[in-house]
């Protein structure tokens, strides 16, 4: 289960090289790409750095990814006008109107 987007990137990629050599020809824009995420889930296999993206190869760079945005998602999507920290959305809008002039 936890090999399962690899497999699936492999798996994907085989079958649009031969459906792109065999049927119709604009099946190999896919390869570029499935080939990139499966030549980053092989390394994510051999590597030792990293212990959750040698376990889940492909699936830890979304959480990565979500990782980093997670204060832009918490900012704009979760916490209301009034219950941010250090200062609310209120508060730093009118900063921000300060700080570029605006009446």
């Amino acid at each position: 289960m936890r090999y399962s987007a690899y497999i699936l990137t492999i798996v994907l990629a085989v079958l649009c090289l031969i459906i792109g050599l065999t049927v119709e020809s604009d099946f190999l824009w896919v390869l570029l790409v499935l080939i990139p995420l499966a030549l980053l889930g092989t390394w994510d296999l051999i590597q030792t750095r990293h212990s959750i993206t040698r376990n889940y190869p492909i699936i830890a760079h979304m959480r990565f990814l979500l990782e980093m945005i997670r204060p832009e998602i918490h900012q704009y999507f979760i916490e209301s006008n009034i219950d941010g920290r250090p200062f609310n959305h209120d508060q730093r809008s009118l900063i921000y109107e300060r700080a570029k002039n605006i009446d």
